[in-house]
Formats: structure tokens, sequence, C-alpha cells
């Protein structure tokens, strides 16, 4: 596991641009291996990767995709959102992606964040349940 924080940082795609947001919630980052194995014509091959896998809890201020995006951009700094190819990192981090004064490139952000950053992969919405209410997103 990588760990438990009290802050995430998310960075929404929409209409081109990136819309960074600290978010103040207890989340869990994990890391998820999986192996294949396969056989063809008495060649075995193995495939293993990882992905990253975070659990951010139901929250009053989260608002579904479609209708985050129908907010007016001063509306939208209340409320947040979490959808495929959203960026998201464990801790706080000041930097823009592609704007802004600490704007910085993907590869770049990779690269100073490391490990604790994943880009969205799937997301699912688990907030019609009773118990344990929260948005499990997997990615790279």
């Amino acid at each position: 596991m990588l760990g438990g924080n009290s802050f995430i940082t998310i960075w929404n795609r929409y209409e081109n641009n990136h819309y960074r947001q600290e978010i103040n919630v207890k989340c869990r980052f994990t890391q998820k291996t999986h192996r294949s194995v396969s056989n063809s014509n008495e060649m075995r091959s193995v495939n293993v990767f990882g992905t990253i896998v975070c659990r951010i809890p139901y929250m009053e201020n989260f608002k579904m995709p479609e209708n985050w995006q129908a907010l007016d951009d001063d509306e939208r700094k209340n409320y947040f959102t979490v959808q495929v190819d959203d960026y998201i990192a464990l801790g706080t981090h000041d930097y823009e992606i592609g704007r802004g004064e600490n704007a910085v490139t993907v590869p770049e952000l990779r690269r100073k964040i490391g490990s604790q950053l994943m880009q969205a992969k799937t997301v699912k919405y688990s907030t019609q349940t009773l118990f344990g209410k929260h948005i499990r997103v997997e990615g790279v």
C-alpha cells in the first residue's frame, strides 16, 4: 500500500484544459499487480504489470462528471469530480498542467511526483450503497 493521506490533488480534464483541485479526504492508494500467462505454439509468455487503485470516500461536494461540467468556473471550485483520463496524486501539489505560473507537462509531472501519481483508466461510482459509499479509481 502506498498509504493514506488527508489530501489528494486531482487534475480534471475538461475542454482540453486541466483544472487542479485539492481535496481534503482520507483516501487509500494501493498498488495492484496483474499477471497473465499465455501459451501459443510452444511459446510461453508471462505479462506482469502494475496499477494503482485509489478509493475516495463519498463526500457531499462530489458531482458526477456531467453535472460538474455543467457548472460555471466559479461553482466548479466548490465541488470535485473524477473521470477517466484525470490525474490523481497523493498529497497536495501546486503544479498546473499546461498553463499558469507553475505549468508543467504531464511527463514532467510524472517525474516530479513519481509513483504517487496516476492517470485514471477506470472509475466506478459506488455512491448508491448504504455502507461504504466511495469512488474507486484504477489507473497507471
